[in-house]
């Protein structure tokens, strides 16, 4: 299959987002996770972990769509898609929270939430903007 690609919005060729966009997009989001400087191996403040492998996985899905259209069809692929569409929109929203809920979810104070800071903010921000919600054969 030549150059797989995602579309966020219909068949206009103008509104298709190349797979490869979003998955870049994510490992820049990936990269900034990993700069924060609470960012620190082997025990990365949990909020950053939990958002790292949140993130991680995310970029493996879209990274596998393709195989997944040729082993299982275009209902699954756009499935994954999909997902992975919904997941950026959550990361970002579990990044501002601040409820405390999601500093509960990952096992530290609701009263502490995190900064993930404004670079990481604005790198799921641009993954909302390139990942795309279905997929098309390219």
């Amino acid at each position: 299959m030549s150059n797989p690609q995602l579309s966020a919005t219909g068949d206009s060729a103008d509104e298709d987002k190349d797979i490869n966009v979003a998955i870049e997009k994510l490992g820049e989001l990936v990269d900034a996770i990993e700069g924060h400087v609470l960012w620190t191996p082997p025990n990365p403040n949990k909020a950053l972990f939990f958002m790292w492998d949140f993130v991680q996985r995310s970029r493996h899905m879209l990274r596998t769509a393709p195989e997944v259209f040729e082993q299982r069809g275009a209902a699954a692929a756009n499935e994954q898609v999909s997902d992975v569409a919904g997941r950026s929109i959550f990361t970002k929203i579990l990044m501002q929270d601040t409820t405390g809920k999601f500093s509960i979810m990952v096992g530290q104070d609701p009263n502490n939430p995190l900064d993930f800071g404004e670079t990481i903010i604005e790198k799921a921000e641009a993954v909302i903007q390139s990942c795309p919600m279905r997929f098309l054969q390219g």
